[in-house]
């Protein structure tokens, strides 16, 4: 199954960092003119250079803390100014890193669903050598009181209904009654949770219209580097050379005639609709 994770936005933390550099620059004063003034001998007035005038008898006097006091209020004024400088430079670069980060994801999110999609046509490929006696659906939307899941196989046969989802994984894949563990860091549904629901779906459908068979979950891998072990308890676990052989073996109690085939085909495909072409 392919296009199913929700497709992330990575954010340079650059952007972040200059944003946090610029908000502290908004914090510092840019010399108010009050911190120019300084008091004189004898209680005058005097304002530093680019002032007007001084008010008492000490203006000589008071000249000197004065210049003093606009040397230490000017370095400031330019630490204000560097670092507000640093801060758009940081977040320029960081935007220019997002939108790298962004590209590179969704090149690599294409891959991905490129390879699941060439693991659904392996699948579909090896469905097909099941014979007459089966009837097989790919890739289509199954919905039915108000539920909606996307589904990557579906056979009806003689012996039941088998939900079959593909997965193109490479690595060591450990399956267990808990779920499915990786040894690929990255994103992905459970299939345990897309089992259960499309098993959940399935049934409902066939009881409300009267079938009575069996429902089979099967997970199968298609890539040939991939390394599975383990089993789960809801479904079945196989490897694409073994998926016709898990099909016709299953025994059931349940069987269907090829009349009750082509009419669960049909009920299956009425309250289906087809997947979006992948390009």
């Amino acid at each position: 199954m392919t296009n199913r994770r929700p497709t992330s936005r990575p954010v340079s933390k650059l952007v972040v960092l200059g944003i946090v550099i610029l908000f502290l620059s908004l914090e510092l004063p840019i010399l108010p003119l009050a911190s120019h003034v300084q008091t004189g001998a004898g209680g005058g007035i005097v304002t530093a250079p680019g002032g007007v005038s001084g008010i008492g008898s000490a203006l000589g006097n008071a000249a000197a803390p004065s210049t003093t006091a606009g040397g230490r209020g000017m370095l400031r004024h330019d630490l204000w100014q560097g670092i507000s400088t640093l801060g758009w430079i940081v977040l320029i670069i960081g935007v220019l890193r997002t939108i790298y980060l962004r590209r590179q994801s969704a090149v690599v999110e294409k891959a991905k669903d490129a390879a699941g999609l060439r693991g659904e046509r392996m699948t579909a490929e090896e469905l097909e050598k099941l014979g007459p006696r089966y009837r097989t659906l790919n890739r289509f939307y199954l919905h039915h009181r108000g539920r909606v899941h996307e589904f990557d196989h579906v056979v009806i046969g003689p012996n039941g209904v088998f939900h079959v989802e593909s997965k193109n994984w490479a690595g060591q894949i450990r399956i267990s009654n808990s779920g499915v563990e990786r040894s690929v860091q990255g994103e992905f549904h459970s299939p345990t949770i897309q089992m259960s629901r499309h098993h959940s779906l399935l049934e409902t459908l066939l009881q409300d219209n009267g079938v009575s068979t069996d429902v089979v979950g099967i997970l199968c891998f298609t890539n040939r580097n991939a390394d599975v072990r383990g089993k789960n308890a809801s479904y079945v676990v196989t490897r694409l050379h073994q998926l016709n052989g898990v099909i016709r073996d299953h025994a059931t109690h349940k069987q269907l005639s090829p009349r009750d085939v082509a009419r669960v085909t049909e009920l299956i495909a009425t309250n289906s609709r087809p997947h979006e072409t992948d390009d």
